[in-house]
């Protein structure tokens, strides 16, 4: 069974169809270290790629019975970073890198060391971007193909030779904010990506759709209120 790692704050409703879906939900407990809306979002709490999770330090000894277990679900190597973390930009986007196939978009000034050299030691093509929420701000479809807002992000993949579709900016609820991003409102699994919300609202809704089945995936959209941003949805087999 794989691991759903989820926001703490999920509602019920949806926790339990991605169960249905027969993975098992893992709901991360908030970090002091990062702003109110986004201390329990699991792209601002934990890096997963390349065989590895990073987790800062003082996060992984207030909760390492949790960290433990996705790391040893995921037989991955863990890696604890003592690097500055806190509630304004960048310090709180240390973690917020997105990994494609083996492209890493991120920005490379304010990532952790950590992703950086895991991403050398494997050989990856480590691309910058501006975005310092890489991962929020990236919808992976699969490992050649995203979707995004971020101008930025967009061309950068394109040059890389990565299938990107752009879309609109906002239409994705994040309180207090003026809106999130279409990553952290999504989590991709094998050939479904799944939705923290539906995109009725979203005026891009059909591109995003038919991409998205161009790929070869479906859409499976989690009972919310609103399209979301949560923090992305991390699956570890």
């Amino acid at each position: 069974m794989s691991l759903a790692i989820i926001n703490s704050a999920f509602p019920e409703k949806a926790i339990e169809q991605l169960n249905k879906y027969g993975h098992k939900t893992v709901l991360l407990p908030p970090s002091v270290a990062l702003p109110h809306p986004m201390s329990t979002h699991p792209d601002m709490l934990i890096f997963i790629g390349f065989g590895a999770l990073i987790v800062h330090r003082d996060y992984y000894e207030e909760n390492r019975d949790i960290v433990d277990a996705i790391a040893k679900h995921g037989d991955c190597r863990l890696i604890l970073s003592d690097e500055e973390i806190g509630k304004e930009y960048p310090r709180d986007a240390i973690f917020n890198a997105a990994v494609v196939g083996n492209v890493l978009l991120c920005n490379t000034k304010f990532i952790s060391k950590y992703i950086l050299e895991l991403a050398k030691k494997n050989g990856a093509i480590i691309i910058h971007v501006n975005q310092g929420y890489t991962k929020c701000s990236t919808l992976i479809v699969g490992e050649n193909d995203i979707i995004t807002a971020d101008r930025g992000i967009h061309r950068a993949a394109r040059e890389t030779g990565i299938n990107s579709l752009l879309i609109s900016a906002g239409n994705v609820s994040l309180d207090p904010y003026k809106y999130g991003f279409i990553g952290g409102a999504t989590g991709t699994f094998k050939n479904k990506v799944f939705f923290c919300g539906d995109l009725e609202a979203h005026p891009d809704k059909q591109k995003i759709v038919e991409f998205i089945s161009a790929c070869g995936k479906e859409c499976v959209f989690l009972p919310f209120e609103r399209l979301s941003d949560m923090g992305s949805i991390l699956f570890v087999e």
